[in-house]
């Protein structure tokens, strides 16, 4: 990503997805500093962030409180199941991994 951006190319439905544990580990104030560099250095910017959380809930629903629109779960079919109903309250989505992301 930052090839992209010094190169001065940034797509405009980029998915930027964060590694699990990403934002435990950098904090959600560096998380939201980026966001907010990326739209400000490519205002036609308007990809979406997506987050992995793994097979961990909490990770989930910590995200979904601060405002993450999409997460990534891979845990247990029951458990994906109330997560999804509780981002649905929340405008936000909650998938299983799919693909592959580069």
């Amino acid at each position: 990503m930052e090839r992209v951006i010094q190169e001065g190319h940034c797509p405009e439905q980029t998915f930027l997805c964060l590694p699990l544990n990403a934002p435990t580990t950098m904090g959600m104030g560096m998380v939201w500093g980026f966001l907010d560099f990326l739209k400000e250095n490519h205002p036609t910017w308007t990809g979406r962030l997506v987050v992995a959380c793994g097979s961990n809930p909490g990770y989930v629903l910590s995200a979904l409180r601060h405002g993450i629109k999409r997460c990534i779960f891979n845990g247990h079919p029951e458990a994906l199941k109330k997560l999804k109903d509780i981002a649905q309250q929340k405008g936000a989505k909650v998938d299983i991994p799919t693909g592959v992301v580069l």
